[in-house]
């Protein structure tokens, strides 16, 4: 049964989303390359980001190139899986329900075993029935001959002949001989092809018995590596031969068509790669087979499916557990599952899933900005039960499958996937159970399999739509907005061109306004020097209310002079930068004069603010404790009787306010900082202080 993925956009509607991408692509380079964009930096910044969200959205959408990637430790089922899908069976129907597992490898097409059978990623695609070869670069295929050569020499010659564990799969294939100095072996599936390459493969010296418990013992091998190295005493000839035996430079043929029976042919050939049998053959770095059907469809035509080179099996490391980054060596299976249009099916074992994926799923999930943004859309889980569903205390099997789906979404939801880029929220549960199926291939499990996958490819396509879609509305937004954001970015240079002008002036005038504010009287002072002395008495003997003069009044306006004097430059200054701005040809248009303007005039109206609030908290605070303090009133008094002549009345009284401001400041200035934080606040924080700049 096939199943038929439109896609989710209708033609027309992605078709239209699309062009505006490309049209909005095209708007965003030209205002970054506009004349004058060098003073929009971060409205530059962003359309750049935003043009390259469009581009590289659109390509993904432009070239869609579906696949379905199985990954999976070995021995887990991919292989059975595609095979189902892909109807490759030997008698072109699928094997009975009671099938067992010889029975069902006898008529499996892709080969079968219980993990390392597949040396290389294995491509199902549709077409006219051929097979070919991707050859792996030479250097590398010579590489692993060198490994498995000094291996088997080590092994035929170290007399303490102790084993060596297979050693994980390596993009690279030169992996350094561990401390002690015996190299590691090659993987089995990776060996089997080596040895077949190099005509040494291994042997049963006899058919296998069965023993006392009934089961069957593995036979003996006979190995022509270890024996043929026996007779060189040098590793590094023997290693030499291995190489002169493989004839590299030779193998060369990259294409296989049928003859016969074309099922039993493909058979045939792939088992014969895979074991490195063909005289002409290279190492395979991948083998692509064309059948008529891969079982998927999507826009009218066949998805790909693709058999991956199994992770370590359990129990594969040091340890006797799974690698923590089953990735880590494998870059070539990384970019794989990488590509935004790579479905991927991780496959989980019956009895404890998503075991033993769990390492995978948390390394994806942990490098999910390698792995994209659309991770979580593309990523599957297929438990494979091989026919154990029933047997425990259930009903039947399928309740038992539902029961494996329901568990397994749960450990995917505590695990926390998916904590994809973007992601927020971790899956629910019925997010992870909509993502998972537990099948039996041989008891109608490829239907709910290809369920499945159906929903996978429609997931991965909407979303690189619902990403495309939204990358348009944030162009247009930005386009909608740019008005406005242009006039924020004119204003922010505004700002901060007045702020490079004024500081040096605030930092010039700080020590006449710290001179001020530590005598806060003496312009007071001053004013009291020149008046007439009678009329000064007049002030004294009065505490404050002269018969013409009134010693608050004095002291406002001494106040607002000295403090006059002391912001003239910074109000100058405001005035020339206004000038030096205006004739910046960038700011010569409405928005730039209206900035300018208000600017300025939020300067001016920052200096008034500070005038008014010092002037009146100065005068409220000096009048409420010189009010408070007769002793500085019968001072200035007992002055009139010592004469008026220098140094003079005038002179003595002031130097008595002087004097007064000097003792009582430490209890006027908490006063006074007090309103003019409370100013502050009632002005909405238009007021910035000329000390604070």
């Amino acid at each position: 049964m096939q199943f038929l993925l439109p896609s989710v956009a209708p033609p027309v509607v992605l078709r239209r989303i699309m062009s505006t991408a490309k049209k909005l692509a095209a708007k965003l380079r030209e205002f970054r390359t506009e004349q004058g964009a060098e003073h929009f930096s971060e409205l530059a910044q962003r359309a750049q980001q935003l043009e390259t969200a469009l581009l590289s959205r659109q390509e993904i959408l432009d070239n869609p190139e579906p696949r379905i990637a199985f990954v999976a430790h070995k021995g887990v089922g991919k292989s059975t899986l595609i095979n189902a899908l892909a109807g490759l069976w030997l008698d072109e129907a699928p094997p009975p329900a009671d099938a067992t597992s010889r029975q069902l490898n006898q008529r499996a097409i892709l080969p079968l075993g219980n993990g390392g059978t597949t040396p290389c990623e294995i491509r199902v695609e549709a077409g006219h029935w051929e097979v070919r070869v991707e050859r792996e670069e030479v250097d590398q295929s010579r590489a692993r001959l060198r490994q498995f050569a000094e291996w088997a020499w080590h092994k035929a010659n170290d007399p303490k002949r102790q084993p060596v564990e297979p050693h994980p799969p390596s993009d690279q294939g030169n992996e350094e001989p561990p401390a002690g100095g015996r190299p590691p072996r090659l993987q089995p599936d990776i060996e089997r092809v080596v040895r077949g390459i190099a005509g040494l493969p291994e042997h049963s010296v006899s058919s296998p018995t069965t023993g006392a418990s009934g089961k069957k013992a593995v036979p003996p091998k006979h190995d022509r590596a270890e024996e043929l190295a026996k007779g060189f005493p040098e590793k590094s000839a023997f290693v030499a031969e291995i190489e002169k035996l493989a004839r590299l430079p030779e193998r060369q043929r990259l294409q296989w068509l049928p003859t016969g029976d074309v099922r039993r042919w493909l058979r045939e050939t792939l088992l014969n790669l895979i074991e490195g049998k063909f005289e002409d053959q290279p190492f395979p770095a991948s083998i692509t087979i064309r059948v008529p059907s891969t079982g998927v469809r999507w826009n009218d035509r066949d998805v790909p499916l693709i058999d991956t080179l199994g992770l370590p099996a359990v129990g594969s490391g040091d340890s006797g557990s799974r690698p923590l980054h089953p990735l880590a060596e494998r870059e070539d299976l990384r970019l794989l599952l990488k590509s935004p249009w790579t479905v991927i099916v991780v496959g989980a074992q019956f009895n404890e899933p998503p075991a033993p994926s769990v390492e995978l799923l948390q390394q994806m999930m942990d490098e999910a900005i390698f792995f994209g943004e659309t991770l979580e859309d593309r990523t599957v889980l297929a438990i494979v039960d091989p026919g154990k569903a029933g047997a425990g205390n259930f009903a039947d099997a399928e309740t038992e499958r539902n029961q494996k789906e329901d568990r397994c979404a749960e450990n995917l939801a505590s695990l926390g996937c998916p904590r994809g880029l973007g992601h927020v929220n971790r899956w629910s549960v019925d997010d992870a159970r909509s993502r998972v199926r537990c099948v039996n291939i041989l008891e109608g499990g490829c239907e709910p399999l290809q369920e499945l996958l159906q929903k996978a490819v429609e997931r991965m396509t909407s979303a690189h739509e619902a990403r495309l879609s939204l990358a348009v509305k944030d162009a247009e937004d930005f386009f909608r907005s740019l008005g406005d954001a242009k006039r924020q970015a004119k204003r922010r240079a505004v700002v901060s061109a007045f702020k490079q002008h004024l500081s040096p002036v605030v930092q010039k005038q700080l020590g006449k306004a710290r001179v001020f504010r530590s005598n806060l009287l003496k312009p007071f002072a001053d004013e009291c020097r020149a008046l007439h002395p009678s009329t000064l008495r007049s002030v004294i003997v009065n505490r404050g209310q002269g018969r013409s003069q009134n010693a608050w009044a004095m002291l406002e306006s001494a106040t607002t002079r000295e403090l006059n004097r002391i912001l003239a430059p910074f109000t100058d200054q405001v005035d020339n930068t206004s000038k030096a701005l205006l004739s910046d040809p960038w700011y010569q248009d409405d928005d730039g004069r209206s900035v300018i303007a208000e600017e300025a005039d939020r300067r001016q109206r920052t200096v008034e603010a500070f005038l008014r609030i010092h002037v009146a908290a100065i005068v409220e605070s000096a009048r409420d404790h010189l009010l408070k303090d007769g002793n500085i009133w019968s001072a200035c008094d007992n002055e009139w009787g010592r004469g008026i002549k220098d140094p003079g009345y005038k002179e003595r009284v002031a130097k008595h306010f002087e004097q007064w401001a000097v003792d009582w400041s430490p209890a006027l200035l908490p006063e006074l900082n007090a309103a003019e934080d409370e100013a502050k606040a009632d002005d909405s924080g238009m007021l910035r202080s000329l000390i604070e700049g």
